[in-house]
């Protein structure tokens, strides 16, 4: 069996530190994430958006917002999970689906 290279302790706060930071940035970003969900859920509210609606995205995708509990009560996460998220497919293959 090879002999495992043993990091510095140096080494190793570095990789610790860059984890915490890694972690501390996606949940930033799933802080964004949640905030811009409710500003579509507000959308829908307000009849400016409809559930299911392709929207396109410009950029050859189409995106909708879909209800996760639309026909049923529950739904099987593990943990905590949003009622409505964006789901993206390309717009080719929606076109192929009418």
């Amino acid at each position: 069996m090879k002999a495992v290279r043993k990091l510095s302790d140096k080494v190793i706060a570095k990789k610790m530190l860059d984890q915490q930071r890694a972690l501390e940035a996606g949940k930033l970003s799933y802080k964004m994430s949640d905030q811009i969900l409710d500003e579509l859920e507000q959308e829908v509210a307000a009849g400016n958006l409809k559930l299911d609606d392709a929207i396109d995205l410009g950029n050859g995708q189409v995106g909708r917002l879909v209800d996760r509990f639309a026909e049923k009560n529950k739904v099987g996460y593990g943990g905590a999970c949003r009622r409505f998220e964006v789901k993206v497919s390309r717009a080719d293959d929606i076109a192929k689906k009418l």
